[in-house]
């Protein structure tokens, strides 16, 4: 039990050093501008990369298509969903 103690103290800790800690980087922008997204998306290549349709056998290969799929698929909602935001607004609907 007081492995729990040091683990939490231990991530208080941390959290409190990064709270003033300013990291501007172009790659973990990229990331977090499409993170929500690959979180909607990839629980389905996971399910159809191992299904009856595909299979594939190598566990590195699975999941690097795994990463590759969900990132392509991850930027392509994330390009089409503020046309969809527009296109709402322009339709007279009413919300209830």
């Amino acid at each position: 039990m007081a492995h729990l103690g040091a683990s939490a103290s231990f991530v208080v800790v941390v959290m409190s050093l990064f709270k003033h800690v300013n990291i501007e980087c172009n790659i973990l922008s990229f990331w977090g501008s499409i993170s929500y997204e690959i979180y909607l998306i990839h629980l389905v290549w996971i399910e159809l990369l191992r299904s009856k349709y595909i299979d594939i056998p190598s566990d590195f290969l699975y999941l690097v298509f795994i990463i590759a799929c969900s990132v392509v698929s991850a930027l392509a909602i994330h390009k089409i969903t503020p046309k969809l935001e527009r296109n709402k607004d322009s339709l007279n609907v009413k919300r209830l």
